[in-house]
């Protein structure tokens, strides 16, 4: 999602997902659920309006940020192969 205003929203499609001109947006981190209507194509993006009221639901996730010290390592999920 670029932007989000009370009546739509300007989103970025990812890869080779095309958006139906209507759709149901669900935004699970901030438990927002809205039917849209698209309004305008342009490349990747699409401008979109709500249809109706937005629903508040429960929040799905929370993201969570972590502020990085120059002393924490990262971790990799396996090791590297020895060179």
């Amino acid at each position: 999602m670029r932007d989000l205003s009370d009546s739509g929203a300007r989103l970025l499609l990812d890869g080779s997902i095309d958006a139906p001109d209507t759709f149901e947006l669900i935004i699970d981190m901030d438990g927002l659920e809205a039917d849209c209507r698209v309004v305008w194509r342009r490349g990747k993006e699409v401008g979109v309006i709500f249809v109706g009221e937005t629903r508040k639901v429960e929040k799905k996730r929370t993201q969570i940020v972590q502020q990085w010290s120059g002393t924490a390592k990262p971790t990799l999920r396996r090791q590297p192969k020895a060179v």
